[in-house]
């Protein structure tokens, strides 16, 4: 099959597309009480880019699923999952919390090349941490390890040891910080569907029968005594899931 320069050149500008506004992701953890915004997953990359897939910042927001009042401290623990942490170690200032003041301070991990890290949280001086507190973790520099789904896992413990081992969390969130789909879709019109693909050509049908000891093809106005069309196919890009990053 012969490949002209404008489809190899719509392949490229399809993967720079997925990828270009792909650079930073927000991710909204499903409450479990209160209001804050519907849970929102992370970006969908095309899955044609090569892996890792360096990310400038990724923001997770969740509620605190805890409430704890001033001076009494707790251990918030998120793990990378198909991520690591590069460029620079997390700190403190990395963490927020909505309408509180709590001291953060981070307990383990959160070094370049880990997956995970823990913070203490203490509350106060005031108010209390309530259960629905907005919790935000900025995270200013990741990169998606191979290319399949990331996530990030957000649990809240009671202590040190239990949150270095992971046992025994009090709350406990999981989100999608990036995902894939094939940017490019090639297929025949007779099965090609989505708003991405375009307009397509109508069905080609050709009945051809093989004559003269299988050398000459004789069917229907494209075809001659040496050629026959078998298909036609068309390439473009594929119709993006919900929350990808272009189309």
């Amino acid at each position: 099959m012969r490949v002209s320069k404008n489809q190899v050149t719509l392949l490229a500008a399809a993967v720079a597309t997925l990828f270009a506004s792909a650079a930073s992701a927000q991710i909204i953890l499903a409450p479990a009480v209160g209001t804050v915004p519907a849970a929102v997953s992370g970006r969908t990359y095309a899955a044609e880019i090569t892996a890792p897939i360096a990310l400038a910042a990724v923001t997770d927001q969740t509620q605190a699923g805890i409430g704890f009042s001033t001076g009494q401290q707790l251990f918030f623990r998120y793990d990378l999952s198909n991520a690591t942490v590069t460029t620079a170690a997390l700190t403190a200032a990395q963490m927020a919390s909505g309408g509180t003041a709590p001291t953060f301070a981070v307990q383990s991990g959160g070094t370049i090349g880990s997956s995970l890290v823990i913070y203490s949280v203490t509350a106060g001086p005031a108010p209390d941490i309530t259960v629905a507190d907005n919790i935000t973790l900025t995270l200013p520099n990741i990169s998606i390890t191979t290319s399949a789904t990331a996530t990030i896992t957000y649990r809240v413990f009671q202590s040190n040891s239990d949150a270095l081992s992971g046992t025994n969390a009090l709350f406990t969130r999981t989100g999608t910080i990036g995902g894939f789909q094939n940017g490019l879709v090639l297929a025949t019109s007779a099965t090609a569907t989505g708003a991405g693909i375009g307009a397509l050509v109508g069905v080609q049908t050709s009945t051809a029968s093989a004559v003269s000891g299988y050398v000459n093809f004789s069917a229907g106005a494209a075809e001659t005594t040496t050629r026959a069309r078998i298909a036609k196919l068309n390439l473009g890009l594929s119709a993006p899931t919900a929350g990808a990053c272009g189309g």
